[in-house]
């Protein structure tokens, strides 16, 4: 086993005192427990030179409104990106593609919580530098350069995928 990819996620649209003790257990159980025992499971079999990369998010990094479980849940897949790299290297690199809005499902669960949806996803292209949503693809292409030789010192690290929506102002471009 070479490279594993852990590219599970779940979300719940709540705030933390909205979340449920059921809401934890469904987030966590598949975004941090899933993740880390994929890692813990793969780790003693992989081959030196192995890769893992776990699927992280922006939302591990900066806070989405009303996605509390999630946001931590990408947190905590972050940190053990690091540890991993840190306590498994030379041997096995372990790093985490953050994606930004990917056109998924969850992206339209996320809009459908705006009063107007339609005014939050203009809103939102108009952060992306790009000018567009990702595309599953555009994580995928990540991932192969990751599990790549020609990725080979690149471990502990989180690549932001986000079509530079975070490289901007919180100011909103349309209005300049």
């Amino acid at each position: 086993m070479d490279i594993l990819v852990n590219n599970a996620g779940v979300q719940v649209e709540k705030t933390v005192v909205d979340s449920t003790d059921a809401d934890w257990d469904a987030v966590m159980g598949v975004n941090a427990r899933g993740v880390f025992n994929c890692c813990r499971a793969f780790i003693p079999r992989m081959p030196k030179g192995g890769s893992i990369i776990n699927i992280g998010s922006i939302s591990g990094h900066v806070a989405d409104p009303s996605m509390a479980l999630y946001n931590a849940s990408k947190a905590f897949v972050h940190g053990l990106t690091r540890s991993i790299a840190v306590d498994h290297g030379p041997d096995i690199r372990c790093n985490a593609i953050c994606p930004g809005w990917i056109e998924t499902g969850m992206l339209e669960a996320g809009f459908d919580l705006a009063r107007d949806p339609q005014a939050a996803r203009r809103d939102a292209l108009a952060r992306h530098a790009v000018r567009r949503f990702g595309q599953p693809a555009d994580v995928a292409a990540m991932a192969v350069w990751l599990a790549s030789d020609e990725a080979g010192f690149a471990t502990g690290q989180l690549y932001t995928l986000d079509g530079g929506m975070t490289a901007a102002s919180p100011l909103n471009p349309g209005l300049f």
